[in-house]
């Protein structure tokens, strides 16, 4: 009975049935496993695109409304979750000690806080392959001589106070786990949301046409910030481009959105690459101007992306004034990591490996490659001075 929760064995079970042309009992296995894994992408995708094809557009809307419900709610589930865990451990990191109550109040705040840590990190579904460390028993056993010791005593003030630290640093120490684990797990919820999103805006497309996205994309677009991810939008531009034929549409929702995914290396670069593949040229250009020196220009990614495109359509002098600005920008480049880059194309990359030595392009990374060329060099040069 475990395998009925597998996605994978539904889907193969529909896709064996629809290729004998049993299309109804193949729809039929989806709307079971769509009831049983309610959430599951992988079915509730399927369950749509069978019903689309059987031209049962009703079922498509629904299916995908529901996914579309379902991980919003799963974004504010995880919000709520966290917020109240950090809530409960800041008010405990925050409470105020008076002299005879440190060692109840200190024992009390210390048990709070291991409980909703623990709480946290073993709800399976949610994070539990998040590995805490043990609570420090120091921070609960106050031994008993300290019990004994009379609480107004000058070495029983020092210990609660030493004490009373260790159990801050050790609550602090708690909330920045349950923060990371809550950013961690946000992320995972918002591309998974995205997703269902631009899945939607894809039927949507295909079924009612570019009118009809336009008008859905403003359900996601009025969104709060950071529910969705920068991928919804460069979808959305792209179809425009594609389907709508209209590259000034495209260019405008890209640009609109660069001012607000300004800090996202990743959207820059899905906008550099329309830009490229548009023969957009003067606007390529610019943008890189724009960003380079930004917090996301400190990244080679967006140089390496304009590097290639000027060595592939650019003049001479556009591209000795690059690569003197890239050898000046990063520390690991060097004359021949850029003539390693420019005497090649796509996967050929002949001189960087039989002449230079180094394995550029082919597994490393730019700073690997540049050390292994300045390695081989400084080997060749020794054993030239050998001979």
């Amino acid at each position: 009975m475990d395998l009925r929760y597998y996605p994978e064995i539904w889907i193969e079970l529909a896709e064996y049935l629809a290729s004998l042309g049993r299309h109804n009992e193949a729809l039929a296995k989806l709307q079971t496993a769509s009831n049983i894994l309610p959430t599951s992408l992988a079915v509730q995708f399927a369950y749509a695109e069978m019903a689309e094809r059987m031209k049962q557009l009703d079922i498509c809307k629904q299916t995908y409304e529901h996914v579309v419900r379902i991980l919003r709610q799963g974004i504010e589930s995880v919000t709520v979750k966290y917020s109240q865990k950090l809530e409960k451990l800041e008010k405990k990191l925050h409470q105020p000690t008076d002299q005879k109550g440190t060692i109840e109040s200190q024992r009390a705040a210390t048990g709070n806080a291991e409980a909703a840590d623990t709480e946290t990190s073993s709800d399976s579904d949610e994070d539990g392959f998040y590995d805490d460390e043990e609570p420090d028993a120091s921070d609960t056993s106050m031994g008993s001589e300290s019990d004994a010791e009379a609480p107004d005593s000058a070495a029983s003030q020092r210990r609660a106070a030493q004490r009373a630290a260790k159990l801050r640093r050790s609550i602090e120490q708690r909330i920045a786990r349950i923060k990371t684990r809550k950013e961690d797990k946000l992320e995972e919820r918002r591309e998974a949301y995205t997703l269902g999103w631009i899945m939607y805006l894809r039927y949507t497309q295909r079924s009612e046409g570019i009118d009809a996205v336009r008008q859905l994309l403003r359900r996601p677009r009025s969104e709060p910030a950071g529910y969705l991810t920068y991928h919804l939008y460069v979808a959305a531009a792209l179809m425009e481009y594609h389907v709508a034929k209209r590259p000034g549409v495209a260019a405008k929702l890209f640009e609109y959105y660069a001012k607000t995914f300004s800090d996202s290396s990743e959207y820059i670069m899905e906008y550099m690459n329309y830009l490229i593949s548009s023969g957009d040229d003067t606007n390529v250009r610019a943008l890189f101007e724009r960003f380079h020196g930004t917090s996301i220009g400190n990244a080679n990614d967006i140089w390496t992306m304009f590097a290639d495109f000027e060595y592939n359509y650019g003049d001479m002098a556009a591209i000795s004034k690059l690569d003197k600005r890239f050898i000046d920008k990063f520390e690991h480049e060097s004359v021949l990591t850029r003539m390693a880059n420019r005497y090649s194309y796509l996967n050929v990359d002949c001189v960087a490996v039989t002449e230079f030595g180094f394995p550029y392009r082919k597994g490393m990374s730019l700073e690997e490659s540049a050390a292994s060329a300045r390695q081989h060099n400084g080997n060749g040069r020794a054993e030239q001075g050998e001979v």
